[in-house]
């Protein structure tokens, strides 16, 4: 491999259905999370931390920054008030995503003690409940998703547990192929849909776990029927059955069902097509749906939350090891790119020459002169920050260096990831090179982007279009396992030059299609 050359992957966590529903979305996207946090203001869902929880991880969900002033209370009182005690399940479950949300740690006391408290109080049939109530499906399913978030902090979570689930969820299953709020009742769609996520996040950890997996082999014929049986009210009906009661519980649900199993359509339905269009159609004239309940479930299936990769699992147990996972994303303590070098705005219809670019704190670029900037570490920046409210849309260009110091320049390259957080649309060169492209992309979508660097000094360079939505830039680079960088790699605007590095090399490869 030439030295300073690049390999490269690029895999966006998010599809679109075209570039008019993806306008109309972000768009939308930007005032429900504008009227969520007008309705936390208001205090819109009183002493309910549950959910408060709900419409935190919502908004993190949409881009808007933990240091948000309606989101720093309730990120404290998430981490002073555990276990939830007299909450419940819910709260638990939302706490525990929200705490993988935000980066936590496995080390973390607030999380470990929240999935003390979810594994103690799982009922005897393997389900959950209210804290004085009958055990249920809905209380189940986030359960669930609490403990999906619990092992992507890097928490163990039983077999044991995850089995007798397994057989509470499908003895509940009715008759008429549907799963019930409660065993022993009728089916209906929320319920059906989430049972059949819950299955997709057992499947997760059944990748490793012997046992579950057998169980979940042997039921597969009576879940498969359950399935054709949902995809078969969509082909049978001249509009997509999203209209039931329950809806923006049922569209959350289905974003689940749908992402984690990997279902892209039921029957000629594109399902996020018709929920998203569905979506649009019901707002209220403020952009929000109704309560912040309401509103935070339309916000998860718009930004597509749970279409990330899976567990990044690892052998429990007797369970026999494996090739170690692709990361689904950077450790908790990789942080944010923070040391850049800034230069714009610039017109749309401005003619850069970024093969021929060489950034330099002072040096003059079209107009506009390259000032340091130093961003937050722990999030990602608004980018109305960075420049004038009331500009049109433009081209903006941040740079930083990359350095590896190798002891000795012939030691081959080190692979390391880039995990952008960009939201608009961009290009990332390096040493002058394009080697990437992307258009604009939903809300809280990631790409990674595998580098093979070379021992030196590299220019990375970020062209980013900003349409002055409420967009943010974050960058975070790991080694191949998602884990912080090894000591002889750095990345800092702050990085000089030294007298007798080599020209920075420019990377012939093309730009992946």
């Amino acid at each position: 491999m030439p030295a300073g050359s690049l390999l490269l992957a690029v895999t966006a966590l998010a599809s679109v259905q075209g570039p008019d529903l993806e306008e109309r979305v972000n768009r939308a996207v930007d005032r429900a999370a504008e009227a969520l946090l007008q309705q936390l203001r208001a205090g819109g869902v009183g002493n309910q931390p549950g959910a408060h929880y709900l419409a935190a991880l919502a908004l993190l969900k949409s881009g808007v920054p933990r240091s948000e002033p309606e989101l720093a209370p309730i990120l404290a009182y998430a981490r002073e008030h555990n276990p939830p005690q007299a909450s419940g399940t819910y709260t638990a479950g939302l706490q525990l995503m929200l705490f993988h949300e935000i980066g936590a740690a496995a080390e973390d006391q607030p999380a470990r003690s929240v999935l003390a408290y979810l594994l103690r109080h799982q009922r005897a049939n393997g389900l959950w409940a209210y804290p004085d109530g009958a055990p249920d499906l809905s209380n189940t399913q986030f359960a669930l998703l609490g403990l999906r978030a619990a092992r992507q902090i890097g928490l163990e979570v039983p077999e044991d547990c995850l089995c007798r689930c397994l057989g509470g969820l499908m003895a509940a299953e009715n008759r008429q192929k549907g799963f019930p709020y409660q065993p022993g009742g009728g089916p209906s769609d929320s319920m059906t849909v989430s049972t059949l996520g819950g299955l997709a996040i057992l499947d997760e950890f059944a990748e490793l776990l012997p046992r579950l997996r057998t169980q979940l082999d042997g039921v597969r014929e009576r879940r498969q029927a359950v399935e054709q049986a949902y995809a078969a009210q969509w082909e049978g009906q001249r509009s997509p059955p999203l209209s039931h009661g329950w809806g923006h519980y049922l569209l959350y649900a289905l974003e689940r069902y749908g992402d984690l199993a990997g279902i892209e359509r039921f029957g000629r339905y594109d399902w996020y097509q018709e929920g998203a269009e569905f979506l649009l159609r019901q707002r209220d004239q403020d952009g929000a749906w109704g309560d912040v309940i309401n509103t935070s479930f339309a916000l998860l299936f718009l930004q597509r939350a749970y279409r990330q990769p899976g567990l990044a699992v690892t052998p429990q147990g007797d369970a026999p090891a494996a090739a170690a996972p692709k990361p689904p994303g950077p450790d908790p303590g990789v942080e944010h790119v923070a040391s850049w070098l800034f230069a714009g705005p610039f017109p749309l219809d401005t003619a850069l020459d970024l093969a021929r670019l060489r950034p330099e704190e002072g040096a003059r670029l079209n107009g506009q002169t390259w000032r340091r900037l130093q961003l937050d570490a722990g999030a990602p920046t608004p980018l109305l920050s960075l420049r004038d409210a009331s500009a049109k849309p433009a081209w903006l260009l941040f740079a930083t260096r990359l350095r590896y110091e190798a002891l000795d320049p012939a030691w081959p390259p080190v692979e390391l990831t880039a995990w952008l957080q960009l939201q608009e649309d961009w290009s990332l060169w390096l040493d002058g090179a394009l080697v990437a492209r992307r258009p604009r992309v939903r809300r809280g979508d990631t790409d990674a982007v595998v580098l093979s660097v070379a021992p030196g000094p590299h220019d990375l360079v970020i062209l980013l279009r900003n349409d002055l939505s409420a967009a943010r830039f974050g960058v975070r680079l790991s080694d191949s396992q998602g884990r912080p960088l090894p000591p002889l790699l750095r990345a800092s605007a702050n990085i000089l030059r030294e007298r007798g590095d080599p020209p920075s090399p420019a990377s012939r490869r093309r730009a992946p299609g």
